[in-house]
């Protein structure tokens, strides 16, 4: 199962600041920054909890303009035969942040 939050922060912040932040607040360790040119900004953040891999990158999606970044998760756990995959696209802000 993937999901997605878009996540819209307090002020404006880098992604490796609010990045940590908000995986410190999840009990999440960044895992790594890694570099794309498919992403905006270039880069995203990954770490991996109960069993779901979490991804935070700067949010550019048309449709959630106003939202600052996109947490995507997938899980780790590859199930056995038919695969299946459900995308939950969910609107967020995260107070405190």
């Amino acid at each position: 199962m993937a999901g997605e939050l878009f996540i819209r922060s307090k002020e404006k912040q880098s992604l490796e600041a609010f990045g940590t932040h908000l995986f410190a607040v999840l009990g999440v360790k960044v895992g790594e920054i890694r570099h794309s040119d498919n992403v905006a900004g270039g880069r995203y953040l990954v770490g991996n909890a109960c069993g779901l891999r979490l991804r935070l990158e700067v949010a550019e999606d048309t449709e959630f303009g106003s939202y600052d970044f996109l947490l995507s998760f997938e899980s780790l756990i590859r199930s056995v035969g038919r695969a299946h995959s459900i995308s939950i696209p969910s609107l967020i802000t995260l107070r405190n942040i």
